[in-house]
């Protein structure tokens, strides 16, 4: 079986993103894709949006994978890498390469995947009343005074776009939440380079990529991978209760270029 053929039309370059329901009612057809282990961790949730956020979730990803690498969906193997990140463990020897990520928030999940390269993607579908102030350690001073201009503006999608792209950053670059968000410094709206630093080095906008997109209903979405390929399409975005993909025109690329006299990674 060639690349191609196991990829299932994922092309080098592209991020397909698949899309479920995370309902209490769609989770019930959801965990016979599920191992009996992890059908029994979402029986003690107590919280039945929580139960139905890891069994959507888990569905989501397994299937994902099924639908490029083959296979049953049950039978997929994970671990984590030190910092966390989580990977397939018995991937076939031709789908090694496989990248994925995975994210859900209230009745929403979404997970990423691409050919090669890392990968890190974010949904979050609202900002709690009051997140600017309760997380305020997650930005840097810049940040802050950023978002507070952006609130007297009455732009307040401004925080989750900041939030989202740390995070899917943070989960691209391997290095997990734990070493603190504000390692991951946003600048938006920007002229030219990404406007986004890590330890103070501006990213490369040669290897990496940035996507924002709105979820139908409000929030954010940001995907952020690290290519070995050079530029790609926008994502396209494929729901479990479709066969059809498609490239949303909604996706909106971070602008790239000459950035400010910054040491890049």
């Amino acid at each position: 079986m060639t690349v191609p053929e196991l990829l299932n039309g994922l092309q080098q370059g592209e991020v397909h993103v698949w899309t479920t329901d995370l309902s209490p009612h769609a989770s019930l057809a959801a965990r016979a894709f599920l191992p009996e282990h992890e059908r029994m961790r979402a029986e003690r949730f107590l919280l039945p949006h929580v139960q139905a956020q890891y069994v959507g979730s888990r569905m989501l990803l397994r299937r994902a994978l099924s639908a490029y690498a083959g296979g049953q969906p049950v039978h997929w193997l994970f671990g984590a890498e030190p910092a966390g990140r989580p990977v397939a463990l018995n991937l076939p020897a031709e789908g090694h390469l496989l990248r994925f990520s995975l994210s859900h928030s209230a009745d929403l999940a979404v997970c990423a995947l691409a050919w090669g390269g890392e990968l890190g993607i974010d949904v979050e579908t609202a900002a709690p009343e009051g997140a600017e102030d309760d997380c305020e350690d997650a930005f840097t001073q810049r940040e802050r005074a950023n978002l507070q201009r952006d609130r007297q503006c009455s732009r307040p999608s401004r925080f989750l776009e900041y939030w989202t792209i740390k995070e899917a950053f943070l989960k691209a670059h391997g290095s997990g939440l734990a070493g603190g968000m504000n390692r991951v410094e946003v600048t938006l709206p920007v002229e030219g380079g990404l406007g986004v630093c890590f330890d103070g080095a501006e990213l490369d906008a040669s290897k990496w990529q940035i996507w924002l997109q709105e979820p139908t209903g409000g929030g954010r979405c940001a995907i952020v991978r690290r290519s070995v390929d050079g530029a790609g399409p926008l994502p396209h975005l494929y729901s479990m209760n479709s066969d059809n993909g498609s490239a949303c025109t909604t996706w909106r690329l971070i602008s790239t270029g000459a950035g400010a006299a910054r040491p890049e990674i």
